[in-house]
């Protein structure tokens, strides 16, 4: 009698679609990101409210109507950003990040996870101050309807944000365990002698201007005449009393001055805390920001290209 032999146990295949990653079911947006998402309105209604108290007794009718329409469009905002909330579901599986969105227009999107070139980590005061953070998942395409091929989740508690972006770059299993990392490389770091290059663009000065443009649109809006304030007046009375070319030559300083204050400013908070380092997993880890903070990590074997781009007045001094 013969006796047949057993081999090895074999495990069976796997199924052929990709399951979903082990504990990543769909999840909603965090709900602190609906008041993070019309924080925004805050400034203009401080700098309405600010302008309606101080020239109270120049108030008419027309400043009221525009106060009413103000609270109208804060609340249809707020609006929208709850139906979002409710609407969004996003979850990462084994192939793929999904995202579905949207009530009336339902929006399915999904990009392979082979496919993902960068994880840009982004929190500004207010995603800070709510413990939240946005994370925009780019594969680094250019296509004729968008620069870039890209995902956002807006709205997610930061360590849940910090996981995804380990997850989208193949870095740790689905559980998050792994080896002890070894310590990345530091590439470069900020050096504060480059802020004397800040004032080298005409986004300060074109800032400046914007505002003083805005802030009398803004008075003309309340139905406000600023040559009925008495600072104004004597303001305009001494700047009348000058010779032309003197004038003209104060008010370029004044503008050049505040411009070159704004730009160092604007320096300060957007390259604070600057470093770029290499992450033994093979990713480059770029974070900078003071009060907007921004972690951005690129798989470094899917980098194709750099772009270099220099504004004429920084090539002339620092060629």
């Amino acid at each position: 009698m013969t006796t047949a032999t057993k081999g090895p146990d074999v495990p069976s295949p796997p199924p052929t679609s990709a399951p979903p990653v082990a504990g990543e079911p769909w999840q909603r947006l965090h709900p602190r990101m609906v008041v993070v998402s019309v924080s925004w309105l805050a400034g203009p209604a401080a700098a309405l409210l600010a302008t309606m108290f101080l020239a109270r007794d120049l108030l008419n009718t027309h400043g009221w109507i525009v106060l009413g329409s103000y609270i109208v469009v804060a609340a249809v905002q707020a609006g929208h950003e709850w139906v979002r909330y409710r609407t969004t579901r996003f979850r990462i599986t084994d192939g793929e990040l999904e995202l579905r969105s949207g009530l009336l227009f339902r929006t399915d999107k999904s990009i392979p996870r082979d496919r993902v070139r960068s994880a840009d980590l982004t929190a500004n005061p207010v995603h800070r101050l709510f413990g939240l953070a946005a994370v925009k998942v780019g594969t680094g395409e250019r296509t004729g309807k968008s620069e870039d091929d890209e995902l956002v989740l807006d709205g997610i508690s930061r360590a849940q944000a910090v996981r995804f972006r380990a997850l989208l770059l193949h870095r740790g299993g689905p559980d998050g365990a792994g080896a002890a990392p070894a310590l990345p490389v530091p590439l470069a770091r900020l050096r504060w002698s480059w802020a004397r290059y800040a004032p080298l663009t005409v986004t300060s000065l074109a800032g400046v201007l914007a505002v003083v443009t805005g802030g009398s649109k803004l008075l003309d809006t309340l139905g406000l005449d600023l040559t009925e304030s008495r600072v104004a007046r004597d303001a305009w009375d001494r700047l009348d009393a000058l010779p032309i070319a003197v004038a003209v030559a104060a008010v370029a300083a004044a503008l050049l001055a505040i411009g070159v204050a704004g730009s160092l400013v604007s320096f300060a908070e957007a390259w604070y805390g600057h470093r770029i380092e290499r992450e033994p997993e093979g990713a480059l880890h770029l974070t900078r920001g003071l009060l907007t903070s921004r972690s951005v990590s690129v798989a470094e074997r899917r980098v194709c290209g750099v772009e270099l781009s220099r504004p004429l007045p920084l090539r002339a001094v620092a060629a």
